[in-house]
């Protein structure tokens, strides 16, 4: 979902404002919290599916 979306989701207008108020509030801009977030849930998919191969004899 685009930020600007989000934003009107929440109920603010204006993009720059919800940009600077999620920084304010999580000590990132909302495109770093994105790649944060992707990063961590892809790490999780990747621990599942290595814990699923080696589990299944696939790998090793």
């Amino acid at each position: 979902m685009p930020v600007y979306e989000i934003a009107a989701t929440v109920g603010i207008s204006e993009t720059s404002r919800f940009c600077r108020v999620f920084k304010e509030l999580t000590g990132l801009t909302p495109g770093n919290y994105r790649l944060e977030a992707r990063s961590k849930v892809g790490a999780q998919y990747r621990s599942h599916a290595e814990t699923t191969m080696l589990s299944s004899g696939k790998v090793g």
